[in-house]
C-alpha cells in the first residue's frame, strides 16, 4: 500500500506542477510575454518536469499538455521508472 501512496503523491505533485506552469498571474514582461515568476520557476526546475512510468496515464497527459500550450515551449518531460523523492 505504501508504494501506491508514493505513486499517487508523485502523480498528484506532477499534475499540480503542470497546472501551475499553465496558469498565469496576469503580470507579463514586455520582452517575452511571460511573468517573471514563471521564468524563475522554469529556471529553478531547469525547464524539466520529471514524470513517472512512461506507460502511466498522467505521463501521456503531461506530454499532450507540453505540446498543446505555447507557454510551455522549451519545457521537457523526463520519464522515470521510479517515483521521485
Amino acid at each position: 500500500m505504501n508504494k501506491f501512496k508514493k505513486l499517487g503523491l508523485t502523480a498528484g505533485l506532477s499534475f499540480t506542477l503542470l497546472l501551475a506552469a499553465c496558469g498565469g498571474s496576469g503580470e507579463t514582461s514586455s520582452d517575452n510575454g511571460q511573468s517573471s515568476n514563471d521564468n524563475d520557476l522554469g529556471e529553478s526546475l531547469d525547464y524539466t518536469i520529471t514524470g513517472i512510468e512512461p506507460g502511466a496515464g498522467i505521463t501521456g497527459q503531461a506530454k499532450n499538455t507540453l505540446a498543446e500550450y505555447e507557454n510551455l515551449e522549451g519545457w521537457e518531460l523526463q520519464e522515470s521508472s521510479t517515483a521521485v523523492c
